[in-house]
């Protein structure tokens, strides 16, 4: 049995139209995270769990392409009547460039593995958050809240917290910190990026202390 990875609580962006191709086959990415990816591939041939392959994505406009290791950490196949299976695929030693480029892949379908201009890019002073506070517990939401769960926390708390409304001396900085908080989890690049890094910043504070 494989590793479960229903525990993760890096953000799954649903892609469409991203495959990826390995020495044996090809599959559509039905979802991925800073952490893995799914799988949707023919029934024949299956790699075996713990298999180690490389897969190459690849933006048929710009020609760009990024291959990247992963290991295999379960397999579903599929029905014979459907002949699709599902891999689950985790990634190894994956630099935060080629992440933040597959996390752009998947939401806007470009394959950028520069700094892109235009790609959304966490500031320092983001970074610096995304260690040090929670940003879900800022607006009292789950790991996995949807969007709009989070766009109706921020206006709640924003409406409560506006200086206009609130005189408290507080305000300005909890008004402040809801900006910050709600820049990064609403774009799904930040967000997906912020989830991995807070994830991977924990899991090193366990190990230390």
């Amino acid at each position: 049995m494989g590793k479960d990875f229903s525990t993760r609580t890096d953000t799954r962006i649903e892609t469409e139209g991203v495959s990826c191709s390995t020495d044996c086959s090809i599959g559509r990415v039905a979802d991925l995270t800073g952490q893995g990816m799914r799988l949707v591939v023919q029934n024949e041939p299956l790699p075996a769990v713990d298999d180690i392959k490389e897969y190459t994505f690849t933006d048929e406009d710009s020609g760009h392409q990024l291959t990247i290791q992963g290991t295999v950490r379960w397999v579903r196949k599929g029905s014979p009547l459907t002949r699709r299976a599902e891999i689950g695929i985790e990634f190894v030693n994956l630099p935060p460039s080629h992440r933040d480029a597959l996390l752009h892949l998947a939401v806007l379908g470009q394959l950028v593995i520069s700094n892109d201009p235009n790609a959304p890019q966490a500031t320092d002073e983001e970074q610096t958050n995304a260690l040090e506070l929670n940003l879900y517990e800022v607006f009292s939401i789950s790991p996995y809240a949807t969007d709009g769960q989070i766009k109706a926390a921020f206006h709640k708390l924003a409406k409560k917290w506006h200086p206009d409304h609130n005189n408290s001396k507080e305000a300005p900085a909890r008004m402040e910190e809801l900006h910050k908080a709600y820049s990064i989890l609403k774009d799904p690049i930040l967000r997906a990026r912020y989830d991995t890094r807070f994830e991977q910043d924990h899991k090193s504070d366990s190990a230390a202390a």
